[in-house]
């Protein structure tokens, strides 16, 4: 069980939110199997993302993150975990963290290592991903990595204690056993860290290496959910790049003002960084942009300095990735002059799209999960009549009968598209290379995509060849994302209710966003089918086989029942989102004449009492009944 909380004696009120009870502090509790603290299989989604983890600061989302944080460290302290799958419990124990803390050094520019000779390496360079699941990735390819976690000097793990929101440390802290080498240092350091009001435990011009961390959670864009078993890598070398942004509130501004002792002082972090990482034996470093972000250093400064750096020890590294900003990149790119490497595509063969559950085999709706494969932790694929399918989809709750049903895999809830389009389209990068195949793009939209495939297959073609420029059939997730403006939406008209796009999305993220809003789209053509150019007394019979109670309103949850019929995998959203379509006055209820609106563009007059006809003297029994008016959508 899961607890989250307030501070200062408040409390919340207890929310369920999947595995995770949010409760008063004094109230949280732990299971355990085998003595080892059982981890949920990953943080709760709010508002339909993870967003939260990184954007949002408010009660809630600090004491979830806090309650996350204390969990961990719970496992940290008992040397391994136990995850749910089922009724069954899976145990697991960390393999290397003893070693890790045993390992734990700092290193300094004034005390510098002796270094091992060269074994002049042809480095090559790449860019793209995060440096936590690139480092999984490239471990498991054959590469010895080491990988730089951009760090607070002054608060080890940044947020993670706290309950802060999650940058680069934070997601470290969350995903991997680093942060018992941190604590380590900072209780090593004791008085001597002091520098004013603050605790400094990563020297100016040094690093910390921690060898042997486990990666054991995906990235917060899938709610940090837990990998089927724990990924080692060679090391971690945690560097803290200078502050100069005066409104960060927990690190003094501490950039040399002078610009050369700045890029000196850069140079320095940047040696140690590379010496550490040659000193735990690795032979591919991965750099993000450090400190390029909220501490406001330039990343052309920064990434030139970097490179330079780096061409001086490019013997010892067989690649060199980096991530983050591409300026940063291009910059420490041109400095060193290495080529680039030419990765192979992860998927050739043409997707057929998938748009029916896994398991249960009904049509898919927005709430989607990605099918993994237990042994690997990569997506599961199938091979039906020669064809190759990269992604397999399920309903997000369909997702508790795969122990029964298919035991070797799992499932990996995604964002919701409509929602958070950027997450969504980051957590189907699910081995975290950075890249999005074309084919696996094709998938996600064909999941999406309501109406006649021929018309996905054109519009997809079309939108690929705005952004593959360079004709390479694969995109960074960045590329993907592009500038950051949602589709505008509009009404077409007061003859059509129907929503429309106001121009062409400008990158494929929006166009996955106006995807997964068709949703909706579709949803209002079934409820509307037949009815736009109806006569008025059909209008009015659908009106009252709607109004369940007939007290001549239609509620939200009498439309709601309408929908559900015409289409099972009806959201909440989608309901919503039509029923506040129709009330034009926006009190709750749809009234006749908002109704036939809704449906027709047209104003009706309902006749006044006096002008309505007098009415028929009741029929004889077994009198012939008027034949009933056919066609309407629900009966």
């Amino acid at each position: 069980m899961f607890g989250g909380g307030s501070r200062g004696g408040g409390h919340h009120a207890a929310a369920r939110t999947g595995q995770y009870i949010l409760v008063e502090r004094d109230r949280v509790q732990t299971q355990y199997v085998s003595g080892l603290p059982v981890l949920p299989q990953q943080l709760p989604p709010m508002d339909g993302s993870w967003t939260w983890i990184r954007k949002e600061n408010d009660e809630l989302h600090r004491a979830t993150r806090v309650d996350a944080g204390e969990l961990l460290r719970d496992a940290f302290d008992k040397g391994g975990y136990a995850v749910k799958s089922g009724d069954k419990a899976n145990t697991v124990k960390f393999a290397g963290l003893a070693d890790m803390l045993k390992g734990t050094k700092v290193l300094t520019f004034r005390e510098q290592p002796k270094l091992r000779e060269s074994p002049n390496y042809k480095m090559q360079m790449d860019q793209g991903g995060t440096p936590i699941d690139q480092a999984a990735v490239l471990q498991a390819q054959g590469y010895k990595v080491a990988t730089v976690n951009a760090a607070s000097a002054y608060h080890a793990g940044g947020g993670f204690t706290s309950g802060g929101r999650h940058a680069l440390e934070e997601a470290f802290c969350s995903q991997s056993t680093l942060y018992p080498s941190l604590k380590k240092v900072v209780d090593a350091t004791g008085s001597a860290g002091r520098v004013g009001h603050y605790h400094m435990h990563v020297p100016e011009d040094g690093v910390i290496l921690s060898p042997r961390v486990e990666i054991l959670r995906k990235g917060s864009d899938t709610g940090y959910q837990m990998l089927s078993k724990p990924s080692e890598i060679t090391a971690v070398i945690s560097v803290a790049m200078y502050n100069k942004n005066a409104r960060v509130r927990d690190a003094p501004v501490d950039a040399p003002t002078d610009p050369v002792a700045y890029q000196e002082g850069v140079r320095r972090k940047f040696v140690m960084l590379f010496q550490a990482a040659i000193e735990s034996g690795a032979d591919c470093i991965i750099v993000p942009d450090v400190g390029c972000g909220v501490f406001q250093n330039d990343p052309c400064i920064v990434g030139r300095i970097c490179g330079e750096v780096l061409r001086d020890y490019t013997g010892y590294f067989k690649l060199a990735v980096f991530t983050g900003r591409e300026d940063f990149f291009d910059s420490a790119q041109e400095a060193v002059s290495a080529p680039r490497l030419n990765k192979p595509m992860k998927c050739q063969a043409k997707c057929s799209p998938i748009t029916h559950c896994f398991v249960c085999e009904k049509q898919l709706g927005r709430d989607l999960a990605v099918l993994i494969d237990k042994q690997t932790g990569k997506q599961a694929t199938t091979q039906a009549a020669g064809q190759g399918q990269p992604l397999q989809f399920l309903h997000a709750g369909c997702s508790e009968w795969l122990e029964q049903t298919n035991p070797d895999y799992m499932a990996m809830p995604l964002p919701e598209a409509a929602k958070d389009a950027e997450s969504f389209l980051k957590a189907v990068d699910v081995d975290g290379s950075g890249f999005i195949e074309k084919e696996e793009l094709r998938c996600v939209v064909a999941a999406l995509w309501v109406g006649d495939p021929k018309d996905m297959e054109k519009e997809f073609e079309e939108h690929w060849a705005i952004l593959d420029k360079d004709k390479n059939k694969k995109l960074t997730v960045e590329e993907v994302v592009g500038p950051q403006s949602a589709p505008k939406l509009r009404r077409t008209g007061a003859d059509d209710l129907r929503l429309g796009l106001q121009g062409m999305p400008r990158s494929i993220l929006n166009w996955v966003q106006l995807k997964a809003f068709s949703a909706q789209d579709a949803l209002r053509e079934k409820a509307t089918d037949g009815l736009m150019s109806a006569s008025h007394q059909r209008l009015m019979e659908t009106f009252q086989k709607w109004d369940a109670t007939g007290d001549g309103m239609i509620t939200r949850e009498e439309l709601k029942a309408i929908l559900i019929k015409l289409d099972p995998t009806a959201s909440d959203d989608s309901v919503d989102a039509l029923f506040k379509e129709a009330d034009l006055n926006q009190d709750g209820r749809i009234n006749i004449q908002e109704f036939v609106r809704w449906i027709t563009g047209e104003e009706i007059r309902i006749p006044s009492r006096a002008a309505q006809p007098a009415q028929a003297a009741p029929r004889a029994a077994g009198a012939a009944q008027p034949t009933p008016v056919t066609g309407v959508l629900v009966g």
